[in-house]
Parts: structure tokens; sequence; C-alpha cells
């Protein structure tokens, strides 16, 4: 292969003077690679529209950040499988272990381990506290920088350590929580507003008995209203 010789242009810019040497191959190679891919983005993004544009991208990311992010069900229970724990562990040494300890033994935050609950100690109670925080002790909400998944694992991790007795834990700080003794107090709660419901009902009936009117079904609610209560002279 003949050697090719280094050949001078005549135009001379302020006494420099240029070469007309030929460009290496791998360079006009890749060039042209690079015009055939850009006419091939234009066809598919473009033309054809075959491929999501910038708009429908941003949607479809949006509507995702949204699912990963909207307010969590009070209903739920906590994740019980080896992969969830696993992975809430790992949460948890992240980003919470600076304030409430390697163990879950308290530090700046509280004790983890014990049965006492600043903010509650039910499960929903520690979903609620790790979204939305608690700004004037310093806690920040974990809502927007957490998808809902990591904060349900985490949560679910910090029950495992109740019991635990790690060493060096911090004292006790909020109320006592007593699992079956809350669920009681929840379900008394819920007895006495249904039967405070089922006697403002009655008062209604009482009232409108001795007018001779009787209240709509709808306003007081099919399930407080029975047959039983209405004075069938006044129909």
């Amino acid at each position: 292969m003949a050697k090719i010789e280094d050949r001078i242009l005549e135009h001379s810019y302020d006494g420099i003077r240029e070469y007309d040497n030929p460009l290496p191959g791998w360079w006009l190679y890749l060039f042209i690679l690079t015009i055939i891919w850009a006419f091939s983005y234009m066809y598919y993004y473009h033309v054809a529209n075959i491929g999501p544009g910038q708009d429908v991208e941003y949607t479809q990311e949006m509507a995702k950040f949204q699912l990963a992010f909207e307010d969590i069900p009070a209903d739920l229970a906590p994740l019980t499988d080896d992969a969830s724990i696993n992975e809430g562990s790992e949460i948890f040494k992240k980003n919470c272990l600076i304030c409430h300890g390697p163990e879950g033994q308290g530090g700046v935050g509280p004790n983890m381990t014990d049965e006492y609950w600043i903010h509650g100690g039910r499960y929903e109670d520690m979903v609620r506290t790790t979204q939305n925080g608690v700004p004037e002790k310093g806690m920040i909400s974990w809502k927007m920088m957490m998808p809902n998944d990591q904060i349900l694992k985490v949560t679910s991790f910090l029950m495992t350590l109740r019991g635990t007795n790690p060493p060096n834990p911090k004292a006790p700080q909020g109320e006592l929580y007593v699992e079956q003794e809350a669920e009681e107090a929840e379900v008394s709660e819920e007895r006495i507003s249904e039967e405070t419901k089922a006697a403002a009902a009655t008062d209604i009936i009482d009232t409108n008995s001795e007018t001779g009117d009787i209240p709509a079904v709808d306003s007081l609610g099919a399930d407080n209203l029975g047959t039983d209560n209405l004075d069938t002279d006044n129909k």
C-alpha cells in the first residue's frame, strides 16, 4: 500500500498553512453511523410515531410517581415475608440507624424495641409517623422521599424489633401500648358510636311521632331505623 504523502494547501492565514490529509477511516465510519442513527431516531419517534414522545413519557413517569407516593390506606397489616423484612432492614440501616440506633435501641430518636410509643404503637400509627414525620422533634417527613412500598417494608421491619431487648436501650418515652387493650378500646369506641347513633335516631322518631310527621328513612340511615321503631298509627 502506497504511503500517502502530506500535501499542504496553497492558502495561508497569518502565515499558517493547512494540511490536506484524508480523515481516518474509523472516524468517517463513526460519522456516517451517527447520521444513520439520527434519521432512524427521527423516523421512529417523529414520523412513524412508534415510540412514545417526550410528552407521553412525562405523563407516564408522573403517573408512576403519583402511584408510588399516594396515600397509604389506614387498614393495612404489616408485611411478614422474609424478602420484605430483609429489605426493610436495609432501608432502616440506610435511613433510620443514625437516630434510632443500629438495633433500634434509640439514640437521638426514641427506642423502637420497647412497648412505649409517643405517637401510637399500632402499625398504622408507625406508617403515618414515617410518612408525615415529626418536624418539631427533628424527624423529617419521608412521604415524598420514600415510595410507599419502602415505607411499608421499613415499618414492618420495625414491628419485628419489639421485645428484642438490645444492649444500652434508651429510656421509655411516651405511653405504654398493649395491643390487646388497644384493640378492645377501639372496639368499645365503635360500639359507643353505634349506640349513640341509634339513640339519636330513636329521639328523632319520638319527636316526630308527637307532631305526626315521620322522617324519611334516608335522613336517619337504613342501619339506624328499623321497622320496630315506627309508629304505625302515624303512617
